[in-house]
């Protein structure tokens, strides 16, 4: 049990001597098997906690109650000397860490094949690729027996078959008890490791919930003064200009959109020659800007008529329950005189959830469908 009581910490800056609330008055507690994200933007307190937690700094005020023993790796390849090797960096810190010298011979083995530095463990640190060297400090930090684990931005290290097995070690320390508490600015991330969340907004905790909307709350949150849903432009491919992109619901409103309303998507268009042929897809995306889906153009006979018209509103629209809730960005790809032309994160909006989805709680990922399930009969 990991038990966090009105937790503060003032710092105070030298020349002015102004002071700063890193945190103010956080409480929470952490039961075993739990793995808690903890969201924020640069400065909302997220490092701050975990090294109070960890014991590297004091709080102003409040206390940390916990049993068992705590593992932070709040400083990713802390404490590994550049000059030895990675064999001797193991044993080194390993032992710094509490750990016997037999003890760190049975997990040796294991710690090679987690590294993959099959053929670079003798050789000196300093020789390392920065990848290599971020798996040999995750190897050795993860070697420790704990209760309580302490992540900072430490998890994204290498390619993604090095993080699906991070990602089977956590998963495998939760279930045998430890509480894990992770800091990532990367919300997949999270949302793929973590069974609840707290998110900190300038020290405080603004939210906590088991819950993964929170992630999509927070998004929203933090990007609201950016959306602009009826949108002027002035991208220009050759002969063919975009003017405008417009998103809005059912109803024409350009306001807030729910995940049941179907939802319109307006672009404007000028030709400077009528006679200019081309096509265009917009190009719907996470908020981190992988694809999802796209809408191509010209695709039916009825767009064909209007390939000559100097002016053009296209319009399209997707329908409602489509894409679950979130925060999401379109960028716009247009083809023009055998050249392809592309025009990235031109909007952003979000999907809020509607209070009438029955579904809510069994819709995951961006998008729904309508596959149904059949009970076979011999």
């Amino acid at each position: 049990m990991l038990n966090i009581k009105d937790i503060s910490k003032t710092y105070r800056l030298a020349g002015n001597y102004q002071i700063v609330h890193a945190l103010s008055n956080v409480s929470f507690t952490a039961k075993p098997g739990e793995i808690i994200g903890i969201i924020g933007k640069n400065g909302s307190g997220k490092s701050t906690l975990l090294k109070i937690i960890s014991g590297l700094v004091s709080p102003s005020e409040g206390e940390v109650k916990f049993n068992g023993k705590i593992s932070s790796l709040l400083e990713i390849g802390g404490g590994i000397h550049p000059e030895l090797s990675g064999r001797e960096n193991y044993f080194l810190k390993g032992q710094m860490m509490g750990m016997s010298k037999n003890n760190l011979q049975e997990k040796y083995e294991a710690l090679i094949d987690f590294t993959e530095l099959h053929d670079f463990i003798d050789e000196p640190v300093k020789h390392y690729s920065n990848g290599m060297y971020m798996r040999l400090a995750l190897g050795i930090g993860l070697t420790a027996k704990a209760d309580i684990y302490l992540f900072d931005e430490v998890i994204s290290v290498g390619d993604a078959g090095f993080q699906q097995k991070c990602f089977s070690i956590i998963q495998n320390l939760a279930k045998s008890g430890a509480i894990i508490l992770m800091v990532s600015h990367n919300l997949n991330e999270l949302e793929k490791y973590c069974n609840r969340f707290i998110w900190l907004e300038k020290g405080k905790i603004h939210q906590s919930s088991s819950d993964d909307a929170i992630l999509n709350d927070y998004l929203d949150f933090q990007f609201q003064k950016n959306y602009q849903l009826d949108k002027s432009l002035n991208l220009i491919a050759d002969d063919v200009s975009i003017t405008g992109l417009k998103i809005f619901n059912g109803r024409g409103a350009s306001i807030k959109i729910q995940n049941l309303d179907p939802i319109n998507i307006e672009i404007s268009l000028i030709k400077t020659n009528s006679s200019t042929i081309f096509s265009l897809s917009t190009v719907i995306q996470d908020f981190s800007g992988l694809p999802i889906f796209s809408i191509p153009t010209f695709t039916n006979s009825e767009n064909e008529d209007s390939r000559h018209e100097k002016q053009l509103t296209l319009w399209t629209t997707i329908e409602g329950a489509f894409l679950n809730p979130g925060f999401y960005t379109i960028s716009i790809y247009l083809y023009v005189n055998d050249d392809l032309h592309r025009f990235k994160n031109v909007l952003s909006f979000s999907i809020h959830q509607s209070e009438n989805d029955a579904l809510r709680m069994f819709a995951k990922g961006f998008v729904r469908n309508n596959f149904e399930w059949k009970v076979c009969r011999e």
